[in-house]
């Protein structure tokens, strides 16, 4: 009888060397990357069955290169880029900025000088 976690588990079966007949089971993809702030879905990251074969990928095809690339969606980078702006040259006050988005604000104001 097999463990419960195991039931739902999609199965292989596989002739060993050995002449037995033994069942493997499959694991299913890891879920795609999430926005840090909004938390949609990032594209052009990309997730694997083990994160040991994305790791395996040279670094240029596991982010985007821009500015928050593999973190940010677009929406919210431009987002974020907009208000580090406003903060820098329009005498916004970082402390007008939620919590959520001043982590990424205080970044991107190093970017922008």
């Amino acid at each position: 009888m097999p463990a419960p976690n195991e039931r739902s588990k999609k199965r292989k079966f596989r002739k060993t060397p050995g002449g037995r007949n033994v069942r493997h089971s499959i694991r299913g993809k890891s879920s795609k990357l999430a926005c840090g702030s909004c938390g949609n879905n990032l594209h052009g990251v990309p997730h694997a069955k083990t994160s040991a074969k994305v790791k395996k990928l040279s670094k240029s095809k596991r982010r985007p290169s821009g500015a928050f690339g593999g973190v940010l969606c677009g929406n919210c980078r431009e987002r974020i880029v907009i208000k580090a702006a406003k903060v820098k040259n329009e005498g916004k006050k970082i402390t007008d900025i939620g919590i959520g988005d001043k982590k990424y604000v205080e970044q991107a104001m190093k970017v922008v000088e």
